[in-house]
């Protein structure tokens, strides 16, 4: 992926985790429980029994920003 403001190849990397990985908007509230997501939220990576949830993001080193690309959560 290239990075939209310095139009330089971005990395690829995961970030990882124990839990959910969702996105809530902001203003709203998270919802406590596992995998009841309220309808404004979106999963990006539901938790596995016995293995970290892996979510790819791609890094822009000279940017120091992140990408989460939808398109790869399915």
């Amino acid at each position: 992926m290239i990075c939209p403001y310095c139009h330089q190849t971005m990395q690829i990397g995961f970030i990882q985790s124990e839990k959910d990985l969702v996105w809530t908007p902001q203003g709203e509230v998270a919802n406590v429980f596992v995998n009841m997501f309220k309808k404004y939220q979106i999963p990006l990576v539901r938790r596995h029994l016995l293995k970290m949830s892996r979510l790819k993001v791609y890094r822009c080193q000279k940017c120091q920003i992140e990408i989460i690309d939808e398109n790869d959560l399915k």
